[in-house]
């Protein structure tokens, strides 16, 4: 039997902290059950609740309770004289929500996790293979210096002398140009063209939902503020262990001369690159702020809140020199944002994306990555 080729490896993905890959669906405030004595949210399951509020007769006064200014849908059941069994009769799982609902938080909507078809949540083998592609890209543009440099400074200049210069597609053609190299289509573009055909990413082994806590999502200034913004999100906690697999087909890499150490190199030099030109610019953190390192040292930010830097490859492409374009950028996109004053500032966004879970101070997304 011929031996294949390829080459298979461990992906562990610790979360160092809160992670939030979401479904796309959201419960809103008057959708979930929030218990105060113990600090939880039970998420429902709506068919077993609509039977149960039909075999209670009470279909008229939960559709008064929606329809009304009432938002806490606990105290509706308490008046309505349902036990706390009853709601576990209809309730999914149930969530920590910890700092989230913390005394002075309104209730709000919840962003729920991505689950599999067992309602277990998992990391989708898309966002990691997505978090890879863009350290690969980082690391390439990083390693051709002036080069990248010239065409960063270009796209600055056309972006100020055109309020329609689409930079997205600007980069969209840097990846083709980098990683399009296999010539198996004549339009360059296509997909089929990509060595990332060479990287196979796994969907993750399911984490429990006993891992899920409901996090605030907050943003921090460098005066050292924080926003609360008013949205809830389900998220793994920090501390969590997940596993993927990751193939690779040499034969396709070496097309882009891409193998385990560059993904390696790429994953650390990328994780440095945030941290020089932009976590060390904030240095008003909050006291309680985690400040736990990843072993080996070999970082990704993955998953929504985990800000500008981690899925985008203007910084890799001219470090410090990178400000003026990303200040523009920001202004263009957010005009309501005082991203005129970055430029001032030194730094481009110049809010920090963040969290809080047992009353500590998180980076969104942030996780050790370990290929074996």
């Amino acid at each position: 039997m011929k031996k294949s080729h390829l080459q298979s490896f461990t992906v562990q993905v610790k979360t160092m902290a809160p992670l939030f890959i979401g479904s796309g669906r959201e419960v809103n405030k008057k959708e979930y059950v929030y218990v105060p004595a113990g600090q939880k949210v039970c998420i429902i399951d709506f068919p077993r609740f609509a039977g149960f509020l039909t075999a209670k007769g009470l279909e008229d006064q939960y559709t008064s309770f929606m329809l009304g200014e009432q938002n806490d849908l606990y105290r509706w059941l308490l008046s309505c004289r349902i036990t706390q069994e009853e709601i576990k009769s209809f309730t999914s799982y149930e969530v920590m929500a910890g700092d989230a609902l913390k005394s002075g938080y309104a209730l709000r909507g919840i962003h729920l996790f991505i689950k599999d078809n067992y309602g277990r949540p998992y990391l989708p083998g898309s966002s990691l293979k997505g978090a890879l592609r863009t350290a690969i890209l980082a690391k390439m543009l990083a390693d051709q210096g002036d080069k990248s440099l010239t065409k960063l400074k270009k796209w600055e200049k056309s972006l100020r002398e055109s309020n329609r210069y689409n930079i997205a597609g600007e980069t969209d053609q840097l990846e083709v140009e980098l990683l399009h190299t296999l010539n198996l289509h004549d339009k360059r573009q296509n997909a089929v063209n990509s060595v990332m055909r060479g990287l196979q990413v796994s969907d993750s082994q399911p984490a429990d939902t006993a891992d899920l806590i409901i996090c605030p999502k907050i943003d921090l200034t460098l005066e050292g503020k924080e926003i609360a913004i008013p949205t809830f999100r389900e998220a793994i906690r920090p501390g969590v262990t997940l596993h993927s697999q990751l193939t690779l087909d040499p034969l396709i890499l070496e097309q882009a001369g891409i193998d385990l150490d560059f993904i390696r190199n790429a994953i650390r030099e990328f994780a440095d690159l945030q941290e020089q030109y932009f976590f060390s610019a904030f240095r008003k953190l909050p006291a309680n702020t985690d400040k736990s390192r990843s072993e080996p040292g070999a970082e990704l930010y993955l998953g929504g809140g985990a800000g500008y830097l981690s899925k985008t490859i203007t910084y890799p492409m001219g470090g410090r020199e990178a400000l003026p374009l990303v200040s523009l950028l920001m202004k263009r996109q957010f005009p309501r944002g005082h991203h005129d004053k970055d430029m001032e500032l030194g730094i481009s966004p110049h809010i920090l994306k963040g969290t809080y879970y047992n009353n500590r101070f998180y980076r969104m997304g942030r996780c050790s990555v370990e290929i074996t």
